[in-house]
């Protein structure tokens, strides 16, 4: 049998291993007013390690706009894909694409699509046609073979283009303001 002193021992070490508080009742007299020591597996715990960051960072999107798609890096879509809210591409896709809000091709990516998106940022390679209402942005690790048919369009140095380019009518919601003092015709400008 244990003696008092080994039964308290054995309490305190298997609350260690278990990470049990003791209670005060099994705390020997002389460590009850003593400070609280945490316990030798919580203080000398490494701290995590993250995984290394990749070589570059992945391409970045607005914090107000949650990606709810997600075709992941090792996954491959083939057919049609229509989608309410914003996606991002990491894999491959062969066919159409329509997405109501933005869509994000990694640089990862392989699309060789027919592509429909408000808005358009391409990181990866993309043979086919895209057409944006909004904005289309050509990322410096992009490369683009076909058509591209947008309202705004960016394309970055070192990024690689090569087809046909269109260039839609900004959509505005108040025709802009006229400049008053300026007048032409013959409405009285010149007339003496």
């Amino acid at each position: 049998m244990l003696k008092k002193t080994e039964d308290s021992e054995w309490s305190r070490f298997s609350r260690v291993l278990g990470n049990k508080p003791r209670t005060a009742e099994e705390t020997p007299a002389k460590e009850q007013h003593a400070e609280p020591v945490p316990a030798p597996y919580e203080a000398h715990q490494p701290a995590p390690v993250s995984a290394p960051a990749a070589s570059r960072p992945a391409v970045a999107q607005d914090e107000s706009e949650e990606v709810e798609t997600v075709i992941g890096i090792h996954s491959f879509f083939d057919g049609t894909f229509r989608c309410e809210s914003s996606m991002r591409i990491k894999g491959g896709v062969q066919g159409e694409i329509a997405c109501n809000k933005s869509l994000v091709i990694e640089e990862t990516a392989k699309v060789s699509a027919k592509v429909t998106a408000a808005n358009a940022t391409i990181a990866g390679k993309l043979d086919g046609t895209v057409t944006c209402d909004g904005r289309l942005e050509v990322l410096a690790t992009g490369r683009v073979t076909g058509e591209l048919t947008a309202a705004i369009l960016i394309i970055q140095e070192g990024a690689f283009f090569e087809g046909h380019l269109k260039m839609k009518e900004r959509k505005t919601e108040e025709p802009p303001a006229e400049s008053p003092g300026i007048q032409f015709g013959a409405s009285g400008a010149g007339a003496d």
